[in-house]
């Protein structure tokens, strides 16, 4: 099914999404589209699946004008969505999920069979009966992808899809996709992993600041073109060389919790410690213990060389440590409230005087982390819920710097963020770590772990399995460790 967009423009309040934006989608292509955060690329993805209405111009499926007016509307006419950010209903199983909305009529039994089916095809070995709510993030995005494939779309839009997924999840993915591109579905893929796209797509069309720019052969165009068109300048990715210093800033001996098991290690001031393993090896459940979300059953974890007991996140904050999660909406933001607030809820102790917060101060503190972190929105009271997937995740990670950590815990700090904030968020790690914050990474990213990190810890089925050194490590050798 050919797919066009003309003249496509959307505004929300005195924000431009999108402005006259024309290409068109070949049949049974891998279409990528690229571009900075803020760039209108969810927002496209949103208006082709009815999700939001454009302000002004049309959608064309195969030379005709079609009106998408819902999600339902867009799915009668062939048109399915994985979204960025997980919508699942988090108290349905995994059946339910996958047939939410289709085949109602059949009987739990059919439901949790077809599901199985449906769940391996993509590699998922899960009990369709769990409540999703158990699922990791990567495996509910999993989840996600197979109920869109059960509407048998003709066009299949795809936002981020891989950003929760490990290495593996991803090749097997690709195979998937490029089946239902040999059965002639047209996809619409959407991601800020370059070699990704290069890897996947056919042809790549860029927005910048809600703009179209260009449509380029995906893979023939060099990386650096892609990088120039998506940010309008050269954009340079470096690898740091944060020394790490003598004084240790966090230790755990023996800890172990829900999914993981008698992990040791230490991380000291001005070094960045990576995490690196397949989704569900058991770093974000270590995370979680660490800053007291889910407490560790056993072991001794000492802040700054003195033991703690951390049974709360109130606990973490005391002994210095910080947390950007990994699903900023779920976890690392109040969507209902604007930017001010996010990013002031953890220091309002020192930004009240006699239980009242100075809204001057905080202001003031806002205001030079929108300047500092290059935050994209018409200012601190703007809705948190507004902004981009990559300016939300600033907006979590100036809450965290403005507590001023001594251990940093970073849980896929750049999912779904470009290329450029990428080299700025990594380049904020740096400038913490030179300046004496220890920073624990957890990354799926072979490249990122490499770069940043000083030493690598590889995570298998809930253990340390291998400690590398992060500058030279070899992907094979990372891999091998996580498998």
């Amino acid at each position: 099914m050919t797919l066009a967009f003309r003249s496509i423009s959307k505004r929300f309040g005195g924000i431009r999404a999108l402005e006259d934006v024309s290409f068109e989608v070949a049949p049974a292509e891998v279409h990528a589209v690229v571009g900075a955060n803020g760039a209108g690329k969810s927002t496209l993805l949103k208006i082709l699946t009815g999700v939001v209405p454009p302000d002004s111009g049309e959608i064309l499926l195969d030379g005709r004008p079609v009106r998408i007016s819902s999600p339902r509307a867009a799915h009668e006419l062939g048109i399915g969505l994985v979204p960025q950010e997980t919508t699942l209903c988090e108290n349905l199983s995994v059946a339910e999920n996958v047939h939410l909305g289709r085949h109602a009529w059949l009987r739990p039994a059919a439901i949790e069979a077809d599901a199985r089916a449906r769940l391996r095809e993509v590699g998922l070995d899960v009990d369709p009966s769990l409540p999703v709510s158990r699922l990791s993030v990567g495996r509910k995005q999993l989840v996600q992808i197979v109920r869109a494939l059960v509407f048998e779309p003709k066009v299949l839009a795809l936002d981020e899809p891989t950003a929760s997924l490990s290495e593996g999840e991803v090749e097997h993915l690709f195979r998937i996709l490029r089946h239902l591109k040999a059965s002639g579905v047209t996809l619409f893929f959407v991601s800020h992993r370059l070699r990704e796209i290069q890897s996947i797509a056919d042809r790549a069309s860029v927005l910048r600041d809600g703009r179209y720019v260009a449509t380029v052969p995906a893979r023939e165009t060099p990386r650096e073109e892609l990088v120039r068109h998506m940010a309008g300048r050269e954009v340079a990715v470096e690898r740091g060389a944060s020394a790490a210093r003598a004084e240790e800033a966090l230790s755990a001996t023996g800890l172990s919790g829900e999914g993981f098991r008698d992990v040791s290690f230490s991380v000291r001031k001005g070094e960045v410690l990576g995490l690196f393993g397949l989704v569900g090896a058991g770093r974000t459940e270590l995370a979680r213990a660490l800053f007291g979300i889910d407490p560790a059953r056993s072991g001794e974890i000492r802040a700054a060389g003195a033991p703690v007991r951390i049974r709360s996140p109130q606990d973490a904050i005391a002994a210095g440590i910080g947390l950007v999660p990994e699903d900023r909406k779920l976890q690392g933001l109040v969507l209902s409230m604007r930017i001010a607030p996010n990013v002031s809820l953890a220091s309002l102790g020192r930004l009240s005087r006699l239980g009242a917060i100075s809204a001057g101060r905080e202001r003031a503190m806002v205001d030079g982390f929108i300047e500092r972190l290059r935050i994209r929105c018409s200012g601190p009271d703007q809705p948190v819920s507004e902004l981009s997937g990559g300016n939300q995740q600033k907006v979590v990670l100036a809450k965290w710097l403005d507590t001023r950590p001594r251990v940093l815990i970073l849980d896929e700090p750049t999912k779904g963020v470009d290329v450029a904030a990428k080299a700025e968020i990594q380049a904020i790690v740096r400038k913490l770590a030179g300046e004496g914050t220890a920073v624990v990474l957890i990354s799926s990213e072979l490249e990122e772990v490499r770069q940043m990190a000083d030493r690598i810890l590889v995570f298998r089925a809930g253990r340390v399995s291998g400690e590398v050194p992060g500058e030279g490590a070899a992907d094979a050798n990372l891999m091998g460790l996580a498998t």
